[in-house]
């Protein structure tokens, strides 16, 4: 397998890599819309892919009852938000967010079809759940000394009771 064929793992695995690190403040403005780091990794992912698209000329490979139905909630949606009487920006920022996700889904669903499915998965989502797990043990047991680290993306720390 060349780089240019393991693009697409790539762009996936830097999404399930970042989506458990979202910093609470944004990374970039653009136009008034502040994006966190999460949000600009999911833009390129997104960006690029659409563009392995337009270079392979194709379409993206997804089973047509999800891809329907999503369709038809994301149809009523924008024409929902387009017509909110009140707080429609926030409408349309939010739906803006969940064609984001769409979009995410249809990168995975795509990316499904290409490649070995669940083991570029489980190599991409394992470390980023290890180093979830990790900072959670090191936060349980000493929350004063990871709090620096932490404080980037949660507010206090966290505490489970259970433990």
């Amino acid at each position: 397998m060349n780089l240019i064929s393991r693009l697409p793992l790539y762009r996936g695995a830097a999404v399930l890599l970042c989506a458990p690190f979202e910093t609470l403040r944004p990374a970039l403005e653009v136009a008034g819309q502040k994006l966190s780091n999460l949000e600009i990794v999911i833009g390129a992912a997104l960006g690029a892919w659409v563009v392995g698209l337009l270079v392979q000329r194709r379409l993206p490979r997804v089973a047509r009852g999800p891809l329907l139905s999503a369709s038809a909630l994301l149809a009523v949606m924008a024409v929902s938000a387009l017509l909110a009487p009140a707080h429609q920006r926030e409408a349309l920022v939010f739906m803006g967010r969940v064609l984001a996700g769409f979009s995410l889904f249809l990168l995975f669903a795509d990316l499904g079809w290409q490649t070995a499915w669940p083991s570029w998965v489980i190599r991409a989502a394992l470390p980023a759940g290890f180093a979830v797990a990790l900072l959670g043990l090191l936060e349980w047991w000493s929350a004063t000394a990871i709090s620096p680290l932490l404080s980037r993306f949660q507010e206090g720390p966290f505490y489970a009771s259970a433990l």
